[in-house]
């Protein structure tokens, strides 16, 4: 009896120590979960343990997903990867048959839970800025590098759930003298949001509220209430169009360069190239006219110690780089052109800076307007190499070109970036090699490695949890739901140690809290 009164305690430590590992230690991470499998162990009576958790059909479709990774290895050839893999992925057998047959938490564990995750995530978000503001010694090249404790997507998701997490514990508290503080940690999250540039957090921020907003809109009963959500939803939905409008719409639209635009000589007597059939510009100026490659060599060596031949510090060539800023700045591309830069200028274009309004470091704007250059370019060129948005659709592509020739059976579990690799050249890809990456997009890949019937399963164990338990009224559960969902359409979430702990971890918390108490008799 005391050992297990022990066991429970190391269980909680052991929850306790794996929200905290989530935004701000992978070690710990591991760690944690090493402490759960003891506690579970420690509980004693295994065999009935097991037999309770694989009577609950939810820990059956859970634990499932992972079967369908075991048996993937049958058609295998690349079996280090496929190790790899599973090791990545054990999480997703054993934190439902630990968390579904450990004894409940009650309503406060659960919410120091929720407490200390909010508060891990925010010491996370203050590093963060204290890297961004040069209090530490990293290098910061791109405003993604500020965060230092696990991929700034996955932390991005973390400070979603965070938010949610916030809003669930001021509605349940009502009063608490708490609620002025969560509501500045939610106004925190999202500034921060914003200063990370994350398109993804706020992507799916802003799909909640609207989701909200219509839910609202059709329980209310209340007129006021209802032309109040309507408004909402009508202003979401408006800049939701404009913003598709100013990226795919407005972005593509076809530059005519005239006659009269293009110089045959430079002041030093050079003289120019033009290309202008090539549609890349920068704030409204061509990029490929107006160019003497000489003198940009000649100059640019008095200004840097990085050769015009060489990277910059983001691995693109630098002399690109440099004619993409001169054009932003509407200067020449020649020697005049680069004399009138300044020095903080030609430190930009070193750190890959390619134009004037990326100057500063974080810049939510700007990242649109990089967002909208790069489908540009993807467009017209074809070659999204080195634009993270638009190498997704490349890697979609492949995905959907993998699929078609393995429907039935995929590729297995351990054979994917194998056949990534091989279908790239198949397909003639302009990628370059070193951005030959996996789909993002994790129903693709499950299709990808287990087949249609495998992808099915997948979504079929995301979906049947949370009719099956009845979770739809449970405001905390369902963000977490729509969060999980919609990041998986850019991303591969459980394909790494992080993704897949914040995935089963959070499911199988959210999903068991309440339905491991016993029934009052």
């Amino acid at each position: 009896m005391i050992v297990k009164q022990y066991s429970f305690t190391l269980y909680y430590i052991g929850l306790l120590l794996l929200a905290t590992g989530l935004p701000l230690w992978m070690l710990l991470m591991s760690l944690s979960q090493f402490i759960l499998m003891g506690a579970w162990l420690m509980d004693g009576d295994i065999p009935g343990k097991l037999k309770k958790a694989f009577a609950n059909p939810v820990v059956l479709v859970l634990t499932g997903l992972y079967a369908i990774h075991v048996v993937g290895l049958i058609n295998t050839t690349d079996f280090d990867y496929a190790i790899r893999d599973l090791r990545i992925k054990l999480p997703m057998l054993l934190l439902p048959i630990i968390v579904s047959t450990m004894p409940a938490l009650s309503e406060q564990q659960f919410k120091n839970i929720l407490k200390v995750i909010i508060g891990a995530t925010f010491i996370s978000t203050l590093c963060s800025v204290a890297v961004l503001l040069g209090l530490t010694s990293k290098t910061v090249v791109n405003i993604r590098d500020i965060s230092i404790f696990i991929s700034h997507i996955r932390l991005a998701l973390i400070i979603c759930v965070s938010i949610v997490s916030s809003m669930y514990l001021m509605k349940s508290a009502k009063k608490n003298k708490l609620n002025f503080i969560y509501i500045l940690l939610v106004l925190w999250f999202i500034i921060f949001l914003i200063i990370l540039e994350s398109l993804t957090g706020l992507f799916i921020l802003f799909f909640l509220f609207l989701f909200y907003c219509f839910l609202l809109l059709w329980k209310s009963n209340q007129r006021f209430m209802r032309a109040v959500f309507a408004v909402c939803l009508l202003i979401l939905l408006s800049t939701s169009g404009l913003m598709y409008k100013f990226l795919f719409v407005d972005s593509i639209k076809k530059i005519t360069v005239g006659t009269q635009s293009l110089k045959q000589y430079t002041s030093l007597g050079h003289p120019y190239s033009h290309f202008p059939e090539k549609q890349d510009h920068e704030n409204g100026n061509p990029v490929w006219i107006n160019i003497c490659e000489i003198e940009l060599n000649s100059s640019w060596s008095t200004r840097s110690n990085l050769k015009f031949d060489s990277k910059d510090l983001r691995g693109q060539e630098i002399k690109y780089t440099l004619i993409r800023y001169l054009a932003s700045k509407n200067y020449s591309k020649d020697a005049e052109g680069v004399n009138k830069l300044t020095d903080d200028d030609v430190r930009a274009i070193e750190n890959g800076i390619a134009n004037v309004n990326y100057l500063n470091k974080s810049n939510l704007h700007a990242r649109l307007q990089q967002l909208a250059w790069e489908y540009r370019n993807y467009y017209y060129s074809g070659n999204p190499s080195g634009h993270s948005v638009m190498q997704r659709m490349e890697f979609w592509k492949t995905a959907i070109y993998i699929i078609k020739k393995n429907p039935l059976t995929g590729v297995g579990t351990g054979d994917v970036q194998q056949e990534f690799n091989k279908a790239y050249e198949e397909m003639k890809t302009q990628l370059l090699p070193e951005f030959r990456f996996h789909s993002h997009n994790e129903y693709l890949s499950m299709t990808v490695a287990f087949g249609i019937l495998g992808g099915l399963y997948f979504i079929f164990s995301l979906f049947f949890p949370y009719f099956y338990l009845n979770k739809q009224n449970d405001f905390l559960y369902t963000s977490f739901f729509i969060i999980l969902l919609l990041s998986m359409l850019t991303e591969d979430t459980p394909e790494s140690q992080a993704g897949a702990t914040f995935m089963v971890f959070l499911n199988v918390l959210l999903l068991f809290h309440q339905h491991n108490k016993p029934v009052k008799s």
